[in-house]
């Protein structure tokens, strides 16, 4: 299924990206959970809060580069599958970092870190 997509910015579409990825990999919506002490806020910002260093959409705080960006990244299909998009949709553009290797030896058994 892969990482976010780095090609987005930090706010807006990157959920909607991963949802349709889990739902292709996966063949099944993601679980929404209810956890007793936690809740979501991000939803009651959506109108109020304005980032000062990225352009907006629709009047919201969500990045108008993200919305045009995911436009080109999937495109309409009614064969496709909807995930958080509002009609069926097919991915046109992976991104370099969803392709497959093709020689498995260039990929890196394990990453490590140093401090």
């Amino acid at each position: 299924m892969g990482y976010f997509d780095k090609r987005f910015l930090w706010i807006g579409e990157e959920d909607g990206d991963l949802t349709w990825r889990y739902l292709d990999e996966y063949r099944r919506p993601i679980a929404n959970l209810r956890i007793r002490g936690i809740e979501n806020h991000a939803e009651q910002t959506v109108y109020s809060y304005r980032p000062t260093n990225i352009s907006c959409h629709s009047g919201t705080k969500y990045s108008l580069f993200n919305r045009q960006f995911c436009r080109q990244k999937y495109l309409p299909d009614p064969n496709g599958k909807a995930g958080m998009f509002e009609a069926p949709v097919r991915m046109a553009d992976p991104g370099p970092q969803f392709s497959i290797p093709t020689n498995a030896s260039t990929v890196p058994a394990k990453t490590t870190c140093n401090p």
